[in-house]
This record gives C-alpha cells, structure tokens and sequence, in this order.
C-alpha cells in the first residue's frame, strides 16, 4: 500500500476482512476461557512492554497470523496518537473495558504530526522504524467501549488509538491474520523526542515489582 494510494484516503485493506472476522470470533472465545483460567504472575513476568504501555505475549505467530495476549495496566498518562497495523485484527475482551478511537488521518504539510513507517520481518517482530517525510493532522474522533465478552474489529491499514485505562486493568486476546503488507503506518508528535522502545529487540520485561504490582491489579477482575 503506496502513500500515494494513501493520499487517496484508502487507510484500510478490505479484502479478506469479513472472512477474518467469521473466523477469529470461534477460536478468541475458546482459546479466551482456557487464557483466563492459566493466567498468573507468570503470564505477567513474561510479557514484554510494547511502546504504547502495555504488555504482550505471542501465544502463536506463523504465516497465517498471530494470537496474542494484551494486559494494560492502568496508566494515568497516555497519548491517543493513531497507528495502523498491517493484517486484519478481531480482539476479544476477556476482564475490563477497552476503549478505542478510529480517527480521521489526512495529509497536511500544516499537520504538525509525522507520519512513520515500521518494518516487521517474518516472525512478525518489528525489527526497524523510519519516517515517511509526510506530515499528517487528524481528529480522533468519539470513544467507543468495549466490555468483558465483547468482541471489536479492525481492517489492516485502518488508524485507530487505545485510550490506556486510568482506573482498573484491562485484558484483550488479539487474533491477528496474515500480514497484508510491509508499511503499517503510526503517527508521532513532531515535538516529542526520538522514538524509543520501539523494537521487539528494545522492549523490556516488566521487574519484579511491577509484575507483582500488576498482578494485584488484575486479580479483582478476573472471572
């Protein structure tokens, strides 16, 4: 997917999208019971903080997708920033709310926001980050919430932005399909520092305190 198809306004791949969908709704609940009854500070210690503040573990990753696990810890500063992702996605809530945006992202010289490119290799890590020289503004747009059993979709290439809980955890197991292109795109503030942490290679496990920490945190909401 060009940036100059971008230009065009076509963010998002639909090909393939409604099959992604029919086809993750059966496993993300199966696979989402057993999940919840294995979770423990283990899981916790395991996971690896992704740059957008929370943690994950790819349960499977292959060339026909990926099943991963998301924990967000509550945060009391987060961005709304908006990124893509370069496969169809279909997420479960498993314990908590979930809250996303699906902005509007257009090109603007004016924008004040660079738009940069990940490069993943086939193991589905990212293993590299450049900008793309374009600037872009956009509107984020109203929340929209998901709770515990419910279900949300994304199509590759399409923006969104996950507002990190400020007042309990959430859990999310995300079925991924397989990877539609090279190019997902997210968006940085051209005022902000370099990005950091971004990498698989540069993304930490939490400490011990913190996954004891965290661990507390999710108890009260597990089943």
């Amino acid at each position: 997917m060009a940036i100059t198809e971008q230009a065009r306004g076509n963010w998002a791949a639909l090909d393939g999208y409604e099959e992604h969908i029919a086809a993750s709704s059966g496993e993300l609940v199966d696979e989402g019971e057993r999940i919840l009854g294995e979770l423990s500070v283990d899981t916790v210690r395991s996971a690896a903080y992704h740059p957008n503040g929370f943690l994950v573990t790819k349960l499977r990753a292959d060339e026909a997708g990926q099943l991963r696990l998301h924990i967000w810890p509550p945060a009391r500063s987060y961005n709304i920033l908006p990124h893509t992702h370069p496969w169809h996605m279909s997420s479960l809530v498993l314990a908590g709310t979930y809250i996303e945006f699906l902005p509007t992202v257009e090109l603007d010289d004016a924008g004040g926001y660079e738009l940069m490119v990940p490069n993943y290799n086939s193991s589905h890590q990212q293993v590299g980050v450049r900008s793309t020289g374009r600037v872009v503004s956009f509107l984020a747009g109203m929340p929209h919430s998901y709770d515990a059993g419910q279900t949300h979709s994304l199509p590759g290439g399409a923006f969104h932005s996950t507002l990190m809980p400020s007042d309990g955890p959430v859990i999310t197991l995300m079925r991924a399909g397989p990877q539609l292109f090279d190019n997902p795109f997210f968006v940085r503030d051209m005022r902000d520092h370099p990005v950091t942490r971004s990498l698989d290679a540069e993304r930490p496990n939490p400490t011990e305190a913190e996954a004891q920490a965290i661990w507390a945190q999710l108890q009260p909401i597990l089943p």
